[in-house]
């Protein structure tokens, strides 16, 4: 089987899944990608399909055709200068043209091979695409020789993955910072892949199936099976770093727990600094409105109001919320139960958000 292209029904040729997420994540990994049409039997419609590849990733694109033995000198005079370190991605042999490339430094990694048939010095063997950005941030971090260098596995969904790469996040050669980030993915051996990083950045939530908002968050929370088995293997490495520990994320799924953590700000008072005080909430059950007058006015809370799910993130309601102008309007009110009413503050638009790392403090606005 071929783990770039595959062909639908018709014969029609298209790139494999595999191939098309490892593009994106090439894109933008801070290194120099190019990709290279030798085949023997290619078709017009292969060369095309390649050539709108590279349009669309905005890389490099070499043709080769012709024999072997002008490949090489094509392929240089193509791709003009490498860097440090190059790495050439194929599922077939071409022996001349490889043993050309080994002689200039390249590193050949056959996808898809028997791990025993070419572990020799410049050749390397992966079994399937989704191994390769591992294989180069491994081979990248051997070669900087600096104790300090650190590879950061994550975990996301790909849309949200993609945000961050094209903001430069997700490099796969290390910063000055001495950071470099591998997706870490279900298609492999999780324990493999755990053990080649020094820690682990997680969006938990995006793997979230449902929420059961009636029992504990922590009980009541059902992954998907594949980050299930992630939480396995990290409770089997105790010593590993994960951001954030998988516990510190239940509350934030919580917006009930989250008004409660956020009211103990009332206790903390700074000579000459402002204050930030919490919105007055009500958590409730039922949108009845004989049993909501008494509630809101204990809560202190006047109209306009705005009602949230009790489950901040992580399932398809936890969004849908409503700006309430009067008692009577909760009737009918279409937003998930259990629910938190909270004063309405109009903010203008604006949003402070707040990190902490260690003993560091960032915020975005």
């Amino acid at each position: 089987m071929n783990p770039f292209f595959t062909e639908e029904g018709g014969g029609s040729l298209c790139i494999s899944p595999a191939l098309a997420v490892l593009l994106r994540r090439l894109r933008y990994s801070n290194l120099r990608v190019g990709i290279c049409c030798q085949d023997d039997d290619a078709r017009p419609q292969k060369e095309t399909l390649i050539k709108g590849l590279a349009a669309t990733h905005s890389l490099n694109c070499v043709s080769l055709s012709g024999k072997h033995e002008d490949s090489f000198n094509k392929f240089s005079e193509a791709w003009n200068g490498t860097g440090p370190v190059s790495w050439y991605i194929t599922s077939k042999e071409y022996e001349l043209f490889f043993s050309q490339l080994k002689s200039k430094g390249w590193r050949i990694v056959y996808v898809g091979a028997e791990s025993d048939i070419r572990a020799k010095d410049g050749f390397s063997n992966i079994s399937k695409l989704e191994e390769l950005p591992i294989t180069i941030c491994s081979f990248n971090k051997m070669v900087t020789c600096d104790k300090l260098t650190l590879m950061i596995g994550y975990v996301m969904k790909l849309s949200r993955e993609e945000d961050f790469a094209k903001a430069g996040i997700f490099p796969m050669y290390p910063t000055e910072n001495g950071l470099l980030f591998v997706p870490l993915t279900f298609e492999l051996p999780l324990a493999q892949q755990l053990r080649r990083l020094d820690a682990l950045l997680h969006k938990a939530t995006d793997e979230i199936i449902q929420i059961d908002a009636s029992s504990d968050f922590s009980k009541g929370t059902v992954f998907s099976p594949a980050f299930c088995e992630l939480k396995r293997n990290i409770e089997d490495m105790p010593e590993f770093c994960v951001l954030d520990p998988l516990n510190n994320i239940y509350p934030l799924l919580d917006r009930h727990m989250i008004q409660n953590i956020i009211c103990k700000l009332d206790g903390f008072t700074i000579n000459g600094q402002f204050k930030i005080r919490a919105p007055r909430f009500l958590k409730v059950d039922t949108f009845e409105i004989s049993s909501l007058k008494d509630g809101l006015s204990e809560a202190s809370l006047s109209f306009p109001v705005i009602v949230k799910p009790q489950v901040a993130c992580g399932v398809s309601d936890a969004h849908d919320m409503a700006l309430v102008f009067k008692i009577e309007d909760f009737e009918n009110l279409f937003v998930p139960l259990p629910a938190v009413i909270q004063e309405y503050v109009d903010h203008g638009s604006w949003l402070f958000k707040f990190y902490v790392l260690g003993d560091k403090v960032f915020h975005i606005q």
